[in-house]
């Protein structure tokens, strides 16, 4: 069967005499029929009805052609112009395999076909449906022919638009998130990955609203939190995230509703989030450097004042503006640092001589030098005195202080004159210890000496037993006297800044220990018990081994002497957690202080009179000496106590000599 289709004015007609089939003509018919609206029209009528329609066929079972209209009819040619073989040749869009499918299928097929036109390439969808008879047999195949190339090159946007969006979210360094209309995530970009160390699936499956603490800082911007109500906009929410290390990153999300084009109905969230942690922190840093900076520049007692590289005054503090009290009215800022010279000198407030140097002042800034000066003094007209220091700023301006150095001016003379009275002071002071130490422990060291040759009868019997027992307390007596001695020279030493530290590492727990040793029998005599408590490893203390010693000595013999029978006397050490200093203590249970006596008890020579208070002698020295052995490693002494319960002493030594070496002789 060759081509049925016959042109006419209207397009493509009906050629019955092609049509060797009834049924096949009479299924043709009403396929074309259904085709123009399903009216009931005679075959002329259809025709003309589809003429200008859109590309239309019928074909046979065999694959030939039983109709086609005009549009269909320049789809093939326009196929063959660009194939390059004739119309007749070009397959008519494979028609027999179309009937295949169409008769295997026993139902409507689709198919797409791209056809190269002389402006580009169209995209067509077509449909394909089975003719049946009456009887219900497919006796032909029908198909309409759509023109998809919009729709096509929308899809190819759709894509392209998706392919950019993918590079984007794997670019941007926000990662961008979905969610449907319970807030559940649906998707998140790759990008969280790198930036909270979570993998998208993390997210996937939870809910928005559990994602983490929402508004965590006081000082942010509030934002609405979102509930399951919300369907409006959000922007930059803060929220608190735990990443994937379990530390808190601080996010700022945001989103826009989405809702169905057709229904209205919503369908969740779409938005980004983005990662400010290092942001907030650094503006944090900024704000409080900022804060700092205002605040340390008006409170320090010093003048001050900074100009730009162009020499215009930029800040200033009340201070600087109290010095120039009478010009206070003309000081601003943004205005020549010269002209506010100028403002000073035309005032009159200086003293004659201070003038010229104000002239310099002046003339330096006048050429445009900008140049900070060496530190000079200026004197004003009412007899206060002010130095000046300059200094250049790393970004060219220049930072000017001003001290009040009235006083200093006031006291040189008389500081002058006590420096020499102290020199001469001192000079008989020490001259006085010399001859002490000398005239004392001399006399002192033979009543020693002979002492204990007596009480060992070295050479032969006393003769009476208490001639060893008086040769005994004279030599207690000596060395007690000498102890004093040389706890006055000790002293005297302290307070002239004249004791040195030789300092070691001095292993504490060890040197707790050898204290102890040396009490425990006079304890055990006097029915006490000694008692330590101490880390089995406590820290290195870099300080004077001997000094730390006589400090435990001087404290452990005080707390013997004023606890009763039956007492406890305890050492202790630990590490302050509030600033790291080492605090070593000694209490007791013993007769206590009152609050009224603390003072007097540190002052040298102080001693308070109680029953007990007599019980050993003593000059009070222990602890004046104590406390300034302690202020010599930069240390101090802390006493608490109360009557009839105890006292507790504590040595509180800096936390820098805890480390090796870091201790130092600066604070003797």
């Amino acid at each position: 069967m060759g081509m049925v289709a016959i042109h006419t004015p209207q397009g493509a007609a009906w050629d019955a005499a092609a049509q060797p089939d009834q049924a096949l003509r009479a299924a043709t018919r009403a396929a074309l029929t259904q085709a123009a609206g399903g009216t009931a029209m005679l075959p002329g009528e259809a025709l003309a009805l589809l003429a200008d329609g859109p590309p239309m066929y019928v074909a046979g079972l065999d694959g030939k052609l039983t109709y086609a209209n005009s549009a269909y009819r320049r789809l093939m040619e326009l196929r063959a112009c660009k194939s390059g073989v004739d119309a007749d040749g070009a397959g008519h869009f494979a028609l027999g395999e179309i009937v295949c499918d169409v008769t295997v299928a026993g139902a409507a097929v689709t198919r797409e076909d791209v056809i190269e036109t002389d402006s580009g390439t169209d995209f067509y969808s077509s449909q394909h449906f089975p003719i049946r008879d009456g009887a219900g047999q497919i006796v032909a195949v029908g198909g309409i022919y759509q023109n998809a190339t919009r729709e096509a090159q929308a899809w190819l946007e759709t894509l392209a638009a998706r392919e950019r969006f993918q590079d984007i979210a794997r670019l941007v360094s926000d990662w961008i998130w979905e969610t449907d209309a319970d807030f559940v995530f649906t998707f998140v970009s790759p990008r969280v990955t790198e930036v909270m160390k979570l993998h998208p699936r993390h997210f996937v499956g939870s809910s928005l609203l559990d994602i983490g603490q929402a508004n965590p800082l006081q000082d942010a911007p509030q934002v609405q939190p979102l509930t399951g109500e919300s369907r409006s906009p959000f922007r930059d929410a803060m929220y608190r995230i735990l990443d994937g290390n379990d530390e808190p990153r601080l996010c700022l999300l945001s989103g826009l509703p989405v809702f169905d084009d057709k229904t209205g109905a919503f369908k969740g969230y779409r938005g980004t989030a983005r990662d400010v942690t290092a942001e907030v922190e650094a503006k944090r840093q900024a704000a409080r450097s900022q804060r700092r900076l205002s605040s340390a520049i008006e409170s320090i007692s010093e003048g001050f004042a900074l100009r730009d590289t162009r020499g215009q005054l930029v800040v200033f503090n009340s201070k600087f503006q109290e010095f120039f009290s009478a010009i206070s009215g003309q000081l601003r800022l943004n205005v020549p640092y010269a002209g506010i010279l100028q403002v000073i000198k035309d005032a009159d407030i200086l003293a004659p001589h201070s003038r010229g140097t104000l002239d310099i002042w002046i003339a330096m800034q006048a050429f445009g030098d900008n140049e900070p000066l060496a530190p000079f003094e200026l004197q004003f007209a009412d007899g206060r005195w002010i130095r000046v220091t300059e200094s250049r700023t790393m970004k060219g301006g220049v930072v000017t202080l001003i001290n009040d150095i009235t006083e200093s001016k006031l006291r040189e003379e008389a500081l002058l004159r006590a420096k020499l009275m102290a020199e001469e002071a001192n000079r008989f002071k020490g001259e006085f210890l010399a001859n002490m130490s000398h005239e004392l422990r001399t006399p002192l060291n033979a009543i020693i000496g002979f002492s204990e040759i007596m009480r060992a009868e070295t050479f032969g019997k006393l003769g009476n037993d208490r001639y060893v027992e008086y040769s005994k307390d004279i030599l207690d007596s000596s060395r007690h006297l000498l102890g004093i001695i040389n706890d006055i020279l000790d002293i005297s030493k302290a307070d002239a800044g004249k004791l040195q530290l030789y300092e070691e590492e001095v292993d504490l727990r060890q040197e707790v220990q050898d204290a102890m040793r040396l009490f425990n029998e006079h304890a055990a005599d006097v029915g006490l018990k000694l008692k330590t408590d101490l880390p089995e490893t406590p820290p290195p203390l870099w300080a004077d081994r001997r000094k730390i010693k006589q400090i435990l000595l001087n404290l452990l013999s005080n707390a013997i002497k004023f606890t009763p029978p039956g007492g406890e006397v305890r050492v202790s050490s630990d590490v302050d957690p509030a600033n790291g200093d080492l605090r070593l203590m000694v209490s007791d249970s013993g007769i206590g202080i009152a609050q009224k006596d603390i003072d007097k008890v540190f002052s040298a020579f102080g001693q308070v009179e109680s029953s007990l208070s007599r019980r050993y002698e003593g000059t009070g020295l222990g602890l004046p000496l104590s406390v300034a052995l302690a202020e010599l490693h930069g240390g101090k002494l802390e006493l608490e106590s109360k009557v009839g319960v105890g006292t507790k002493i504590t040595v509180r030594l800096p936390a820098r000599r805890l480390h090796h070496g870091d201790g130092g002789s600066d604070d003797a």
